[in-house]
């Protein structure tokens, strides 16, 4: 095993070729000995070069960064097994390996990145320079490329490889040189554990840090509390293969509430560690909870499992890691209640239904009329997301499993992908709330919620998103946002907001609701039908599908 030990870590430093097998043979012969400390070491070398390994390539990252993140799952089981306080080590192995994996889904242009640049001087800021511009020049290539092969529409099918067009190969790799500059400029000791644990803790002042993970062995949850120490939880039903059987959230045949009680069953043992366990006493003083969900759990709706188990529990947020967390809090503070809103709603987009409840939920918040009131333009998508304050998009969307850089808004005209929104300097939104019907869509073949649009804007420089895990009936989506509004507008922060729509709508009754929004609210369509007293949103397929993302 030393021998294959010293190969992988020689070959990862001199030769780019092999790096891969050379880790994964590491990693087998670490696990046959049975012994947690060279597995967690072999895992956790593993986990880096495949989070590292996209870097070099031109084109087909999603795969190696979607491998990246089981490898780290695995490095942060093995570590909990091999030493005293592994606790703190499993964090800042899960902590990095995502930093890395999602600067290099984005080509190393998150707003956290390019801030970390800038303060190196000259050079930093000439590498800032240049990542934006080829990734500006990649943008325009695709564009061109998509417009030569008659594959730029949402529903055409098919698509070309990037050989066949050589020009976006050339901005490729002119992509890659500018990464790899930005990655020697900024190239830091993944051992050095103290200022990835400082980072974390102060994400955890606002509320604990979940980390959640799924190994071949069992999940598991790294908790960093407000205050006291880390502490892991083994959750053995979230176990890896049992979540590669498990059945997709909101799908048309799938059954919402069952596969939620399974879920809220398989997090009990981290539930009673909140009820009556060692971490009750901080979620009493701070109700909010930040989950970082790694792997295949990224699919799965926690936050309505935890709200349901968790009373005392007044809002859960999802985070990309710590390090983004602390960028946006730096760089976009603020009371919600006090910021502007921005609307961009499309109503009628080819191939798609009609959306139209965009309309009512504007004028309610004060957005004026516009000759194009319902009918905006890809270029004035774009521009919203460029708009501080919180930015509603009320339209259609698709998450891009091969590139999650072009998943991709839809406009009456044309699509807008959050590669052109980083050309372009990046969302400067404080929060953007997607109505999009595949916001927060993920593929089970590559599972990471990196995959869907909020993990991109998010890294793009929006300080917080809102988007639906699973596509939701418009009704609803409309009803737990207007909810989520009047909340912002009362004073509550952006997570408990919505926490207390889904709350709010999974309760309401049909009088309750008729009587609340009226003619106003359903002039532009039915009124809701039923007995009086029925709950007509009480399954979870309608009011747990949004999720909060960010700060």
């Amino acid at each position: 095993m030393e021998a294959l030990k010293h190969a992988a870590e020689s070959i990862a430093a001199t030769n780019k070729i092999g790096r891969v097998s050379a880790a994964s043979a590491w990693v087998e012969a670490a696990v046959n000995t049975g012994r947690a400390r060279d597995a967690a070491a072999a895992f956790r070398h593993q986990a880096a070069v495949l989070a590292d390994e996209p870097l070099t390539r031109v084109d087909g990252r999603m795969p190696l960064l979607a491998a990246a993140q089981t490898a780290a799952a695995e490095a942060g089981y093995w570590t909990l097994r091999s030493r005293r306080r592994a606790a703190d080590t499993a964090v800042c192995v899960l902590e990095h390996s995502r930093a890395i994996l999602l600067s290099s889904m984005v080509s190393g242009t998150d707003t956290g990145r390019l801030n970390d640049l800038v303060r190196l001087g000259e050079q930093g800021r000439q590498a800032v320079h240049d990542l934006l511009a080829a990734q500006r020049n990649v943008a325009e290539q695709i564009r061109l490329h998509l417009t030569a092969t008659g594959t730029g529409s949402h529903n055409a099918g098919g698509t070309t490889a990037a050989h066949e067009f050589p020009q976006l190969l050339r901005a490729r790799g002119g992509l890659w040189r500018a990464e790899q500059r930005a990655v020697r400029l900024l190239r830091t000791d993944p051992d050095d554990h103290s200022s990835t644990l400082g980072i974390i803790r102060d994400a955890a002042s606002h509320g604990a840090m979940v980390y959640l993970a799924s190994a071949a062995h069992t999940g598991y949850a790294v908790v960093v509390p407000a205050g006291g120490p880390i502490r892991a939880v083994l959750l053995p039903d979230l176990q890896a293969e049992r979540m590669t059987q498990t059945p997709d959230f909101g799908e048309p045949n799938s059954n919402a509430a069952s596969e939620l009680r399974e879920l809220r069953r398989a997090l009990q043992p981290l539930v009673e560690e909140f009820r009556r366990g060692p971490l009750a006493a901080g979620l009493a003083a701070c109700p909010l909870m930040t989950l970082v969900a790694v792997g295949t759990l990224s699919f799965l709706p926690l936050h309505a499992a935890l709200l349901l188990e968790l009373p005392a529990l007044q809002g859960v947020r999802y985070a990309p890691n710590a390090r983004l967390l602390r960028h946006a809090a730096s760089c976009r503070p603020g009371d919600l209640a006090a910021l502007p809103m921005s609307f961009a709603l499309v109503r009628t987009a080819p191939g798609f239904p009609d959306l139209v409840r965009g309309r009512t939920l504007a004028a309610t918040y004060g957005a004026g009329p516009s000759p194009d009131y319902e009918s905006a333009s890809g270029d004035q998508l774009a521009a919203t997301l460029h708009q501080s304050g919180i930015v509603h998009l009320h339209c259609h969307g698709r998450a891009d499993c091969l590139d999650a850089l072009d998943s991709a808004l839809f406009g009456r005209d044309r699509a807008v992908s959050v590669r052109e929104v980083l050309a372009h300097g990046g969302a400067r939104a404080r929060l953007v709330v997607l109505m999009a019907c595949e916001g927060h869509t993920v593929d089970r073949r590559l599972p990471d919620e990196v995959l869907g649009l909020p993990g991109t804007l998010v890294q793009s420089g929006a300080a917080a998103v809102v988007a639906a895990h699973w596509r939701v009936r418009e009704q609803a989506a409309a009803l737990v946002l207007r909810m989520f509004y009047d909340n912002i507008r009362a004073g509550y922060c952006g997570p408990s907001a919505l926490a207390g729509a889904q709350r709010s709508l999974r309760n309401a009754t049909a009088r309750e609701l008729n009587t609340r929004y009226g003619n106003a609210y359903y002039r532009c369509g039915p009124a809701i039908g039923g007995p009086p007293d029925h709950k007509p949103f009480a399954s979870p397929e309608h009011w747990a599908a949004f999720a909060y993302t960010g700060l």
